[in-house]
């Protein structure tokens, strides 16, 4: 019943009889209407989100932050809303999704703002919500307690603010005023403190305005910003800094966090070759209705064709040097290349340690024909992309001065949010850390599109979110229902006996239930036979109970729960006993 309401209410927000005129209402009906089609009601942990579930709990029932697992995000501001949530309505892991899900409305709706600053049309602004909503990565983001939204929430607020007061300045040859500048500093320093890769916003709206500002009026202007830019930078810097300080005085510098920043001091060309490659294919699939606003009457042919060429060059490489990579476990030959949340064939990692690190188990997939089909397709519109952005477009109308700004800010935010991961994170780059460059992206390309669409152009545009929209619900969807067996299948292990210490239930369910003894080396009590676990088990002390897709030999099967897969045909959730 919620499933068919949530299909009725999903489908009259993504197919609008109008434009989306009331962002505000209109933005969480849509994440409501999802949140009816997925039922993502299970009170568990998903993804890596157990650990920062952890940290909020003890910060909820101490008032101290603690964080004792190797996380990479610097996660306090995350931590401290996540408690203040929880000490209102008490400890939940859906609470806690829920809290994500309200800061993911705010976020989509403060790039909405900012587009609707940039005097972009509102079918054009219809269509960035719609790809943001239906995005793969950010529903499975927004349907957790992950970091990235909460992040990049607080970075574009300060995005927003900073253009609010930019277009009251755009004559007089300021910047913005002191106030301005000094709260979207603050705003965008703060969104340090919930992950860390949120710190290229500043920089990249600041240097989008003072390019504009050069280009409107001079070397002399810029010079005369210079000071003002210089006070704003050094107070964006010291409340970054600040967490440094906090961090070591408090025992909370983790070495995940440090290895990730020390990394940017070594460039890594190859890395940058392959990954730019990758980048480009998950924004051309998740950005593809865009192009239904090109203006491919006018553009200038040669110069599309030269650009093409140098595309297609540019791939040979990126595909050489991944072919080098194939065994990567986070690199791919074949399209989804970077995986964490986009698999084949499904939205968010099945975690099972039998399943997670041996791609050959038992799980959901399509044809291999599907996905070479579908990268062909990817291929072909990167090229087409790159062409159409590179060409002249003769008839394409000159940006108002705010809507250029808008529009570099995008494209410099997407390039250093990529330098940064891709720096950071060297071959370990997966899909999610790309939220900052599908952000950037979005919001250069809504503001390029100067105009208003034509209706059927509009109209043509919206259709084409649907492949990626249905891949994304029902991923979603089976994200949900595998896990609920999951958890079911741990409640029946323990009603035959089982114990945290001698579970084996996956990435989330070991480091939820047994953490604290498998990083302590506890000893585990009631193991079947010799007490231990398979290679590369996470947080596993035995593995006497093993939940999986699959039972390995010597083996005995404890219970079979089925899965209601709608993406693929998919394997049961399986509780077996040594």
């Amino acid at each position: 019943m919620t499933g068919s309401l949530g299909s009725r209410m999903l489908c009259s927000i993504i197919v609008p009889t109008k434009p989306i005129s009331k962002p505000a209402v209109c933005i969480p009906l849509a994440f409501l209407a999802v949140a009816l089609v997925v039922r993502p009601w299970g009170n568990y942990p998903l993804n890596d989100d157990w650990q920062y579930a952890r940290v909020v709990k003890h910060l909820a029932e101490t008032g101290h932050v603690l964080v004792d697992v190797d996380v990479a995000p610097s996660l306090v501001g995350q931590a401290y809303l996540g408690a203040l949530v929880v000490r209102l309505f008490g400890f939940s892991h859906l609470v806690l999704r829920i809290l994500t899900i309200t800061v993911a409305a705010a976020l989509v709706w403060t790039i909405d703002r900012l587009l609707r600053l940039a005097r972009v049309a509102a079918p054009v602004r219809t269509l960035a919500a719609v790809l943001l909503i239906l995005n793969p990565i950010v529903l499975h983001l927004t349907f957790s307690f992950m970091t990235e939204i909460y992040g990049y929430a607080s970075a574009m607020l300060a995005v927003l603010v900073w253009f609010n007061g930019r277009s009251a300045h755009l004559d007089d040859g300021r910047l913005v005023d002191w106030r301005t500048g000094v709260a979207a500093a603050t705003l965008a320093g703060a969104s340090f403190w919930l992950r860390q890769f949120c710190v290229a916003v500043f920089p990249a709206v600041v240097a989008a305005s003072l390019w504009h500002l050069y280009r409107q009026r001079g070397r002399q202007s810029v010079r005369g910003a210079l000071p003002d830019v210089a006070a704003w930078t050094g107070w964006f810097a010291a409340i970054v800094a600040a967490y440094f300080v906090w961090a070591n005085a408090t025992g909370n510098y983790r070495s995940a966090f440090g290895d990730a920043v020390w990394g940017l001091l070594y460039p890594r060309p190859r890395l940058t070759v392959l990954s730019a490659y990758e980048l480009g294919a998950y924004l051309t699939i998740f950005l593809l209705p865009f192009l239904a606003f090109e203006r491919w009457r006018s553009i200038d042919i040669r110069r599309f064709l030269v650009a093409a060429a140098a595309v297609v060059v540019a791939i040979v490489v990126a595909r050489t040097i991944q072919a080098h990579q194939s065994n990567a476990l986070h690199h791919h030959v074949r399209f989804p290349f970077s995986t964490n949340v986009v698999y084949d064939t499904g939205v968010g990692p099945i975690t099972f340690t039998t399943t997670y690190w041996n791609l050959a188990a038992p799980r959901p997939r399509w044809p291999p024909g599907v996905w070479a089909g579908i990268e062909w397709v990817i291929v072909g519109a990167i090229v087409l992309w790159t062409g159409a952005i590179a060409a002249t477009s003769v008839g394409r109308p000159r940006l108002p001065p705010l809507t250029a700004e808008v529009r570099t800010f995008g494209v410099v935010f997407a390039t250093l949010g990529f330098l940064l991961y891709v720096q950071a994170y060297e071959w370990l780059v997966i899909d999610r850390y790309y939220v900052p460059c599908l952000i950037g992206a979005l919001i250069a390309l809504g503001a390029r599109t100067a105009g208003r669409p034509t209706p059927r152009r509009a109209w043509l545009a919206l259709v084409a979110v649907a492949p990626m929209g249905a891949f994304g619900i029902a991923g979603l969807h089976d994200y949900f229902r595998w896990n609920d067996a999951r958890w079911q299948a741990v409640a029946l292990a323990e009603a035959d006996g089982a114990t945290p210490q001698i579970l084996d239930g996956g990435f989330e369910v070991n480091g939820w239930l047994n953490y604290d003894d498998a990083t302590r080396q506890v000893p585990p009590h009631g193991c079947r036979g010799t007490c231990g676990c398979a290679p590369l088990a996470f947080y596993c002390t035995d593995d006497t109970y093993l939940i999986a897709t699959e039972v390995p030999p010597g083996r005995t099967v404890v219970a079979t729960l089925p899965v209601d897969w709608w993406l693929a045909k998919g394997p049961p959730v399986i509780v077996s006993r040594r």
